[in-house]
């Protein structure tokens, strides 16, 4: 199957990686000339000096995330990525001149906050076991899960558990008002509601189950990348294109195709090329995606989501320094003399705040070519609201005056004379460069207590086989999270998109005594030959699950390709494709006579990707890389052995059989990653005519039903009862 990203941003990345590991053929599109999305870089220079910047996250959590990412694709992330374990965090400095250090040691931190008058031992150690406390309960649940389908979800234990332990998350408090229970000193409510602006929402109003972000940082631990955040985005790409993925940069995808009829994702439109694809996963701005790539700003989804608050944007001053400043960490924070006001400010009033809280961001303490030897590079940032029309070029003006003010005031020295070059980033510049709507940095703002579950879903049910990930989807912004919702993506893609969704035990296929009705989604769905049950299966493999085994009862692709078959499809079957998954025509018909196949021992083996049923003895069946096609043994003789079913990257299998003229052999049917199961001794005999009816002449070992079941293993059992085929998700009965 093919598979179309749209934005190589993190999400897109992770979502590529994951699908290419499974076996999917997949191209990414950026309409920029690099990778990255929001956590890209920029150059500036001045009389040849230079000095690099990220242009968007900087600091580096969950570790973990990661190292799944990299370890679900059979490498290790400390071969592609260099992160330094980060000893004082960040550095503060309150509004009255009090200052303390975030330490990853904890008696450190405590010490550092006692010191300033912010917050007692006392206080930081209850607050911390409330902190962890959230995390258990909600990371599983809620970051590392859909939260939009249903079915699975009342399936999931782990779910149930999480929603009887509501209470345990404080959902239903404001993060300030929480903070005002654990901390006497408004300093010490300030530090903690400030990771509020970790997913771009108000303290004041956004539900205190967020206050579960400061012991990812300090319990979790926060790192530095070697190289900067830059350096995360292109060690993924350089993964993906070692999966196989392209990535074609510089081509902006103009449209998202779809099938007049169901809505189905069927190809992209990038510039004059329309690239044909049975699945798109857009890491790009819901909102985006539906006026500009859909034209559908009239969907239900489109229309909710202009109707919700979006969270905050920023405004950088990207400032070259000449000199070094001691003082100063990797990360810096100055706080606002008013935080209240300066949140009203934001989301109530939309202007940037009179006294804002400023983080200065410095690359070069930890990579010394980031900056001119003896110079700095300067990521300053301002928490500001989405783009509604202000005038911006008048903000910048106001803010950079108060922000200079700010710093030079705190450290004692003017920091205006010691820039040597600078650029600046509006809301406005970040919504033409990413797409974001209004330049809102993460979607939706997380303002109420349901926010976790109005994100849009990772799958578009409105439009079949179209996923989302990045920040404006499940499970919100920020580095990890949208790691995660990649990684939700290509699961949901994977299960819905093709291989099997599900079963529809005891529906009978028109035709035919035996077999029950198997059904999916998108292309490598299943669906015998002949059934009249509605289905959504463009590229779809026609199979039958009956009596005396599995065999291929015609597919019924929307493209060409050769099928085979001896004499041409059979009643029902609907042609074939010529890519990925089994194609094509039934296998054990010739010349509308009887064709009897014997197998006498079938071997079901696993291996990378793709989905196959056998066919007859003589002909070959490429998966992955090409569509079905006939080999040696000939469309004329298809007793005749010595054909071997060969194969491309992905799902290959073969049949090594006797001599010449001896219909006996043996099937090997590669599938998935999953163990071998072996069925010997057993002897198959079809005799197809027309409505192909098996019947068998010797079944003696034989099971007497056919099962077809999965899991993510892609292994196959041969139980007492019947054939069982583990692959993928979900279970064909």
């Amino acid at each position: 199957m093919r598979s179309g990203v749209i934005g190589a941003g993190l999400g897109g990345l992770a979502a590529a990686i994951r699908l290419a590991h499974a076996g999917r053929e997949v191209t990414v599109f950026d309409a920029r000339k690099a990778v990255g999305g929001k956590a890209g870089q920029m150059r500036l220079e001045r009389e040849g000096r230079s000095w690099r910047f990220d242009t968007g996250p900087s600091l580096f959590t969950m570790r973990g995330v990661f190292e799944e990412l990299f370890n679900d694709a059979g490498r290790r992330m400390e071969d592609y990525l260099t992160i330094l374990p980060l000893d004082c965090i960040t550095r503060y400095w309150f509004a009255d001149g009090s200052r303390a250090e975030s330490w990853a040691d904890t008696e450190k931190f405590d010490r550092s906050m006692e010191a300033a008058g912010a917050a007692s031992a006392g206080e930081l150690a209850a607050f911390r076991r409330y902190s962890r406390r959230i995390w258990e309960n909600t990371h599983r649940v809620f970051l590392e899960k859909s939260l939009h389908e249903p079915a699975a979800m009342f399936k999931d234990g782990e779910f149930w558990r999480g929603m009887l332990r509501m209470g345990l998350i404080d959902p239903f408090r404001r993060m300030g008002a929480a903070q005002k229970r654990f901390f006497a000193d408004e300093r010490g409510r300030q530090f903690f509601n400030r990771f509020a602006t970790y997913n771009g929402s108000n303290p004041y109003r956004a539900p205190a189950t967020f206050n579960l972000i400061p012991h990812v940082e300090h319990e979790l631990g926060a790192w530095a990348v070697r190289g900067g955040i830059f350096a995360v985005p292109e060690a993924l790409a350089k993964l993906a294109r070692e999966l196989g993925v392209r990535i074609r940069l510089g081509e902006r995808v103009e449209e998202i195709l779809t099938d007049r009829r169901t809505r189905a994702v069927r190809a992209l439109r990038v510039g004059d090329e329309e690239a044909e694809f049975d699945e798109v996963v857009c890491n790009a701005d819901v909102t985006a995606v539906y006026r500009d790539l859909l034209k559908d700003s009239d969907a239900p989804a489109a229309r909710r989501y202009r109707r919700m608050e979006v969270s905050s944007s920023a405004l950088v001053f990207f400032w070259g320094m000449k000199g070094g400043w001691d003082e100063l960490g990797i990360h810096n924070i100055f706080f606002s003399g008013d935080g209240r006001r300066e949140f009203n400010e934001i989301f109530d009033e939309g202007r940037c705040p009179s006294d804002p809280t400023v983080y200065v961001n410095i690359t070069s303490k930890v990579d010394a070519g980031d900056a001119p030897e003896g110079g700095e590079n300067w990521f300053v940032l301002v928490n500001a609201p989405a783009d509604g029309g202000q005038d911006w070029d008048a903000e910048v003006r106001r803010v950079r005056e108060g922000v200079l003010r700010r710093l030079s005031g705190a450290l004692g020295r003017d920091a205006a004379e010691d820039i040597a070059v600078e650029a600046v980033l509006t809301p406005r510049m970040i919504e033409a460069e990413t797409s974001s709507y209004r330049g809102s940095l993460y979607g939706i703002a997380s303002n109420s207590p349901g926010a976790a579950f109005l994100r849009h879903p990772n799958r578009a049910r409105r439009y079949p086989g179209l996923y989302f990930a990045g920040g404006s989807a499940h499970p919100g912004g920020g580095m990890p999270l949208v790691l995660l919702s990649g990684k939700i993506a290509a699961e949901l893609a994977l299960k819905h998109g093709g291989g099997f969704e599900g079963a529809a035990p005891g529906r009978r296929c028109s035709g035919s005594d035996y077999g029950d009705v198997l059904r999916g989604r998108g292309g490598g769905a299943l669906l015998p030959a002949g059934c009249d049950a509605p289905y959504d299966s463009r590229g779809a493999v026609g199979v039958r699950c009956v009596r005396y085994g599995v065999f291929a009862a015609g597919g019924s692709g929307g493209r060409a390709g050769g099928g085979l078959g001896a004499a041409g499809p059979p009643e029902g079957s609907r042609g074939g494709m010529d890519r990925g998954d089994f194609g094509g025509h039934f296998p054990f018909r010739s010349g509308g006579g009887a064709y009897r196949s014997d197998i006498r021992r079938l071997q079901l083996r696993g291996c990378a990707g793709g989905f196959a049923v056998f066919g007859a003895p003589g002909y070959r069946v490429q998966l992955g890389a090409g569509g079905a096609r006939g080999a040696a043994g000939g469309a004329e003789s298809p007793g005749v052995g010595g054909g071997a079913f060969g194969g491309g990257d992905y799902g290959d299998f073969r049949l090594d059989s006797g001599a010449p003229g001896d219909s006996a052999g043996i099937l090997e049917l590669e599938l998935g990653r999953g163990a071998a199961a072996e069925l010997s001794g057993v002897v198959h005999h079809f005799d197809v005519r027309g409505g192909a009816v098996p019947y068998a002449e010797d079944t003696s070992g034989f099971p007497s039903a056919g099962v077809l079941s999965g899991d993510s293993d892609g292994v196959f059992r041969s139980p007492s009862n019947g054939y069982e085929l583990r692959w993928g998700s979900g279970t064909m009965r």
